[in-house]
């Protein structure tokens, strides 16, 4: 506020100033030219020391203005006026032109110091009154702010309760709708989960029921592979599982395609994971290898496939994966008859009676079955009719009493 009344009093009193010095007097008009005469002479002296005083009130003038920083204007146009009066007189003033050059220099030096002075003090006033003016509108705005500020606190003081009351409302309004959204929403994820559970259990029974068809080396059922087929058009090839490629490689065995077949089996087994070594699914993807090779008629292949199924898993103790086993040196004594190798066949079988003879589980104990018949056949070939008696008798008396129907037929 007193910056405010600081700006107004030096407002007013620059005004004052500048109308105070646009009253100069006017210069003495003179006669363009003066007779050469005494008289003349002396009246051109009494104009000239009316003229000096009126320089020197000029001069005065200036130096109210400079003190009170106001415009000049008007007093250097006086100034400029008088100059061109005294000029004239310059032709007249021949004789005392060393003293009045003296004189008309000194007044031009003072005008001149009064002029630059006028104009630094005009300068420095304009800065002050700008800095003035920021700070007026700085303060004008804070205080501004201020008021705003405590009219918005007396408004929310006086409306408190109206306005809790409103929020309020508001909130559980917003509250119920997110709650029914929510729900909404849980239900809705509920039955994704369960359409995708539901779709996964019977895309896992057709490829169960395929591996089935292709470990028989059986035609796999139309309808599994159709839906293995549907579901494997999904798989994103840039981040497929070690599963997703068997199920591909299954769709390529269904479709006779055994070399796309072996394909994805071979990238199943380079994307296995550490934890999925050495189990179960390890130990079909390798018999899917061998049976693979088995329809190309590759048959080192085939038996080099076997003989890595047993060699990674005959020792593992881990039943889940012997019935791989027991198959694959099963199959291998086969393929080793067709060879015309029947030392190498005969071993297989041993291996496989010697390694499960004992287990309970039934599916082992078909193979077992399997390769005592087939034991015995190949020692009848070989013209040895006591070690083909001792393999059927020794089949037919662990296997009797047996109810399951595939180990009755062996017997």
């Amino acid at each position: 506020m007193r910056l405010i009344l600081l700006f107004l009093f030096l407002s007013t009193l620059l005004n004052v100033n500048i109308v105070a010095a646009t009253q100069v007097a006017p210069p003495v008009n003179i006669a363009p030219s003066l007779p050469n005469t005494q008289r003349n002479h002396d009246l051109v002296y009494q104009q000239l020391f009316s003229m000096h005083s009126q320089l020197a009130s000029l001069d005065e003038k200036l130096q109210q203005q400079k003190t009170l920083g106001n415009d000049v204007k008007t007093l250097e146009a006086a100034q400029q006026a008088l100059t061109i009066q005294l000029s004239r007189f310059q032709s007249q003033l021949d004789a005392q032109k060393n003293l009045q050059a003296n004189k008309f220099t000194g007044f031009n030096g003072r005008i001149g110091d009064l002029k630059d002075s006028i104009n630094w003090w005009f300068s420095i006033l304009t800065i002050f009154l700008a800095l003035g003016g920021l700070l007026i509108y700085k303060l004008s705005r804070k205080e501004a702010e201020n008021v705003a500020h405590q009219q918005m606190e007396g408004f929310i003081s006086s409306n408190a309760d109206e306005i809790l009351a409103n929020a309020q409302v508001s909130l559980e309004k917003q509250l119920g709708e997110a709650n029914t959204s929510v729900e909404y929403l849980k239900k809705y994820i509920d039955e994704a989960r369960q359409i995708i559970e539901e779709k996964r259990k019977e895309v896992e029974a057709a490829a169960d029921d395929v591996q089935r068809s292709i470990a028989e080396k059986q035609e796999p059922n139309p309808e599994s592979l159709r839906i293995l087929e549907n579901s494997t058009n999904k798989i994103s090839k840039g981040h497929t599982t070690a599963r997703e490629y068997l199920n591909l490689a299954s769709v390529g065995y269904g479709k006779k395609n055994y070399k796309e077949t072996l394909k994805y089996l071979n990238l199943a087994i380079k994307t296995l994971k550490d934890s999925e070594k050495q189990t179960r699914f390890h130990a079909q993807l390798l018999w899917n290898t061998a049976i693979a090779h088995s329809m190309l008629k590759n048959v080192n292949a085939e038996l080099k496939s076997y003989d890595e199924l047993i060699q990674n898993f005959k020792s593992i103790h881990n039943e889940e994966s012997w019935d791989f086993v027991a198959r694959a040196m099963l199959n291998q004594g086969v393929v080793y008859a067709k060879q015309g190798k029947p030392d190498d066949e005969l071993n297989s079988y041993a291996t496989l009676i010697e390694q499960f003879k004992g287990s309970s589980n039934e599916d082992l104990q078909i193979e077992v079955a399997k390769a005592m018949a087939n034991q015995g056949i190949t020692y009848g070939q070989q013209g040895k009719p006591d070690d083909e008696l001792n393999s059927y008798a020794t089949l037919i008396e662990q296997f009797k009493g047996s109810s399951n129907e595939e180990l009755q037929i062996e017997v």
